[in-house]
């Protein structure tokens, strides 16, 4: 079964004659294509994470408070 397997994987067969199967072909290119999603989330949560960050220093306004400010709600501290 691994024979077969890998035959159709490569896309020739053990005598060397080509033999393209697609079905495979798709289906490893869209297992990849979720493998990358997975292997990618973690660095797109950092990038968001560090544009969050830059964003808020930087304007010296947080996110939520801005929004809620935008909304006419006032801003209360317990402090």
């Amino acid at each position: 079964m691994n024979i077969s397997a890998l035959e159709k994987i490569v896309g020739v067969d053990e005598s060397g004659k080509s033999n393209p199967d697609e079905t495979t072909t798709k289906n490893l290119r869209a297992a990849g294509d979720n493998w990358s999603e997975h292997i990618l989330e973690g660095v797109k949560a950092y990038i968001m994470s560090f544009i969050y960050i830059i964003v808020t220093v930087t304007s010296g306004h947080p996110l939520i408070s801005g929004i809620a400010t935008a909304c006419g709600l006032k801003a209360e501290w317990a402090l």
